[in-house]
């Protein structure tokens, strides 16, 4: 799908997020890397959602987002933040770090859990 976003302008721009390989993920704590996958790739179309619309005003717009976040018992996300990013825009990092405060995953064993994951975002 396309992002419309104005009604005015009606401008429509495509940008592509790639999909979560588990092998990416760097996990610390027990939860397997396929079930951070899973909960990443059900929530890709807000982490879409977030590129499209800063693309919208900067075309071209693409590059790496790294993002560290913490994974609570109860599967909740605690604390989150950018490790690095060669994207020359920081409100796509804003609006995913927003975004990712609101999944659950399903609950580590043994304590909390440390999640590194870099965003590849390329223009279409």
């Amino acid at each position: 799908g396309f992002a419309t976003i104005g009604k005015r302008t009606g401008t429509k721009v495509r940008g592509t997020v790639s999909k979560v390989n588990a092998t990416g993920l760097v996990a610390k704590g027990s939860i397997s890397r396929e079930e951070v996958a899973a909960v990443i790739n059900k929530h890709l179309s807000e982490i879409q959602y977030c590129y499209e619309k800063t693309l919208l005003k900067e075309p071209g717009l693409k590059g790496k987002l790294m993002i560290e976040w913490v994974i609570n018992v109860d599967g909740s996300v605690g604390k989150v933040k950018q490790q690095s990013s060669t994207l020359a825009n920081p409100q796509v990092a804003s609006c995913i770090m927003s975004s990712l405060k609101r999944w659950t995953f399903p609950k580590p064993r043994g304590g909390i859990v440390v999640v590194s994951y870099p965003f590849i975002f390329s223009s279409v």
